[in-house]
């Protein structure tokens, strides 16, 4: 199998000497560079182009009337998006975690040892789970995170998409949780304290009621 950017291979054909062949790309992503034709022992050389998908691809190459497979693997899954992003401030210390793929990923290779939150480089607990509907993986911490503290999320090259092909390099940024909130009570005496006005039919004045 090749990678994912333009590459090339060959292939060896092996016939009697008075043995005519000629070879043929299937497609159009692979080209005969060398070898069209033959008599006896000969090679056949060819190359791809870059596969720009994500996913792996399959050709063939026909010589001498055989047919010869050819596959090119995607490329590498990335993290689309982060939640929270990074520098984020101001995070509830009851989030979770997440991060989208631009495509759909190898559920087991997400897991708590592969895609972490840390504080001061101490691991914080908790438990890894992918969406295979969303591409989404959330990290849920096992317990409320501190306020006004800084994480750090790191999604390793361990995690891979669907046909075993590997982040080629680890995802890391950080946020800032909320800080505590601020709670103020009112003050009793005057000076801005709050009053209960009271209203009541009858007065001094005007002892009596209407009804």
């Amino acid at each position: 199998s090749l990678d994912a950017s333009s590459g090339s291979g060959s292939i060896s054909v092996t016939c009697g000497e008075s043995c005519n062949w000629t070879a043929t790309s299937n497609n159009a992503w692979i080209t005969i560079t060398a070898g069209s034709s033959g008599t006896g022992n000969g090679t056949v050389s060819y190359s791809v182009s870059q596969n720009t998908g994500t996913k792996r691809r399959t050709g063939t190459v026909t010589v001498a009337g055989r047919t010869f497979t050819v596959t090119q693997d995607g490329t590498a899954p990335v993290v689309s998006t982060q939640r929270p992003g990074s520098d984020t401030t101001g995070v509830a210390v009851g989030s979770t975690v997440s991060v989208t793929f631009n495509e759909s990923m190898n559920a087991s290779s997400i897991s708590g040892s592969t895609f972490t939150l840390s504080k001061d480089g101490e691991a914080v607990g908790g438990a890894a789970s992918y969406n295979s509907g969303s591409y989404q993986a959330t990290f849920t911490p096992s317990v409320s995170l501190d306020y006004g503290t800084v994480y750090t999320v790191t999604v390793t090259t361990s995690v891979e998409d669907s046909e075993g092909v590997n982040l080629t390099s680890s995802s890391t940024w950080s946020f800032t949780t909320a800080s505590p909130s601020s709670v103020s009570s009112g003050s009793s005496g005057g000076g801005g304290g709050c009053f209960i006005a009271t209203a009541a039919f009858g007065t001094p004045m005007e002892p009596h009621v209407q009804i």
